[in-house]
C-alpha cells in the first residue's frame, strides 16, 4: 500500500481496444487479477460481477487482468463467468508479476487516480471488503 503503480496498457482479451490502467486517464480504479486455472477465482468472480452490475461507481473504473493463462482458456473463462468489465490478457506476467508483484491469484488492487495503491486484497475478495476498497477511492 502507498506504492505508485506505473500506468499500463495491455492487449484486450476479447481483441478489442487495449485495456489501460484507469489512472492513465485520471480515474481511480479497481484492478482484479485472475486466471481460468484459479479455482478460487471461479467462486469469486460471479459474485463480484453481480455487485458491479448493481452499483454505480462514479468515475472509478474496474478492469480485469487474466494472468499467466492460455488465451483460449482465458476467453472461455471470462465468458463463462459473465465478466462485463474490460479484461486485459497478460500471458507472460508483464503487468501481474513485474508491475504489481503478484505471486498468487486472485488479488484485487484499489488504486487512486494518481496511481497510488490505496488497498489490496489477497484471495477472493468478499463483497464487504470490495465495498471498503471502493470507499478508499472516493
Amino acid at each position: 500500500m502507498g506504492k505508485t503503480i506505473k500506468a499500463f496498457s495491455e492487449a484486450s482479451l476479447d481483441g478489442g481496444p487495449s485495456v489501460s490502467a484507469p489512472w492513465k486517464s485520471g480515474h481511480p480504479g479497481v484492478v482484479m487479477f485472475f486466471a481460468s486455472w484459479c479455482t478460487v477465482c471461479r467462486g469469486e468472480l460471479p459474485t463480484i460481477e453481480k455487485y458491479i452490475k448493481a452499483h454505480n461507481f462514479g468515475s472509478t473504473q474496474i478492469v480485469g487482468i487474466d494472468a499467466l493463462d492460455a488465451k483460449s482458456s482465458a476467453q472461455t473463462f471470462v465468458k463463462q463467468m459473465g465478466i462485463s468489465f474490460p479484461t486485459a490478457y497478460d500471458p507472460d506476467g508483464k503487468v501481474t508479476t513485474n508491475l504489481f508483484g503478484i505471486t498468487n491469484l486472485p488479488e484485487t488492487f484499489f488504486v487512486s487516480k494518481a496511481g497510488v495503491v490505496k488497498g489490496v486484497y489477497l484471495g477472493a475478495v468478499p463483497l464487504s471488503e470490495f465495498a471498503k476498497g471502493l470507499a478508499l477511492l472516493n
